[in-house]
């Protein structure tokens, strides 16, 4: 079966009525539901009418109450977001989802969660520099890795019966989440990347117990990054031809290792309930980063506009690349599609179900206008019909 599922924040389905939301979607065909129960920063403006407030701000963190039973192995301690007050969002949903028989699918970000990083600088991604991130955490630092093992057990303890789609789990700097950076010209692709890699302390520590001289990949990459900010003429590398034999290779392939076994531990203990979230690039490098895992729930690609790109070959090499079983969906945000491009949207979703995805994941509904509904609607039908 053709799956499709509306992408919610809890305070969309609370503000706008969690009885509307869902009768509305299940009208339009949607199989099923996904909820951020941890994420960073967000702000937007509500398409609906009926949603109070209007303007959505949230700094990110837990929306549900933790367990911090769970929680007793790391120093790093949830932060639970301004808006949940005490209530429990997420136990509503699940309750209304379950009287629907719809599908509910719980998201998580790996690294990047509310103030956290914020908090516990000693824990956050830094550049080069030594500059640590506001906003993300470094999967080296072994509180992190403790962390987001509580918050996936105490989520699978809580909806038992629910997939959890984990999300931002990457190495990075974090620098370049920062939505106020300011570079003041393009240093060039390489540049980039390189100001993308995490060089904390704990990244560090790792490599070197590895047999990696972390101190001297840190040294040269600063090097060359000094060399062409100061000159303010763009590098002429790409990241690819930076990494490939390098030191610099070996000490990023420490960290796709912590990954690698981080999510293992993971899926080894929820089998066939964790869900990978990916961006559309990063999915031409998945080899690198993971690795056939059979208990794998599925992969949901992301990409942020309807897309021309041959479907076909993308699931080929996620299938290749982590098993033929695995079930993979692509993320669509529809809103302006919905608006502007109703009959490319409806094309788009036939096509996804053409080539093989097993579903589409429609973002965000709380931003879709009211007025849209139909051409998405239409979609889903002509997604279901290609599969039947």
């Amino acid at each position: 079966m053709f799956q499709t599922r509306f992408l919610f924040h809890p305070a969309d389905l609370l503000d706008m009525g969690i009885d509307d939301c869902l009768d509305h979607v299940q009208a339009i065909g949607v199989t099923g539901i996904t909820v951020w129960a941890t994420s960073g920063a967000v702000s937007r403006v509500r398409s609906n009418p009926d949603a109070n407030p209007r303007v959505y701000r949230t700094r990110g963190g837990f929306f549900f109450p933790p367990n911090a039973d769970l929680y007793q192995d790391s120093r790093l301690k949830p932060v639970t977001s301004t808006w949940l007050r005490g209530r429990d969002p997420l136990a509503q949903v699940a309750a209304a989802c379950e009287k629907r028989d719809l599908e509910l699918r719980l998201r998580i970000s790996a690294f990047e969660v509310g103030r956290i990083a914020q908090k516990h600088p000693e824990a956050a991604s830094k550049t080069v520099f030594g500059d640590p991130s506001p906003v993300t955490l470094c999967p080296a630092n072994p509180d992190v890795r403790a962390l987001l093992r509580g918050t996936v057990n105490d989520l699978a303890s809580r909806f038992p019966s629910s997939i959890i789609e984990i999300t931002d789990l990457e190495y990075h700097s974090g620098l370049m989440s920062d939505d106020g950076i300011e570079l003041a010209f393009n240093p060039g692709e390489g540049a980039l990347g390189l100001l993308g890699i995490c060089f904390c302390e704990s990244s560090r520590q790792e490599a070197m117990e590895k047999g990696v001289d972390s101190a001297a990949v840190a040294s040269a990459v600063e090097a060359k990054l000094n060399k062409i900010l100061t000159s303010g003429k763009p590098d002429e590398y790409c990241m690819d031809e930076l990494v490939d034999g390098s030191d610099l290779g070996a000490y990023m392939q420490c960290q796709v290792s912590t990954l690698n076994t981080l999510f293992y531990d993971l899926a080894d203990k929820l089998p066939s309930r964790l869900a990978l979230v990916l961006p559309w690039e990063v999915c031409e490098q998945i080899p690198p980063f993971f690795t056939p895992c059979p208990r794998l729930a599925g992969v949901v690609i992301q990409d942020l506009h309807t897309i021309d790109d041959p479907f076909e070959d993308v699931v080929n090499h996620v299938r290749e690349a982590l098993g033929e079983d695995v079930k993979t969906s692509l993320e669509l945000e529809v809103a302006q599609e919905a608006a502007e491009h109703p009959q490319q949207l409806v094309a788009t979703v036939k096509k996804v179900a053409d080539q093989g995805f097993s579903g589409v994941d429609l973002s965000s509904y709380a931003v879709v206008p009211p007025d849209c509904f139909d051409p998405i609607k239409q979609a889903i039908r002509y997604g279901r019909r290609a599969v039947s």
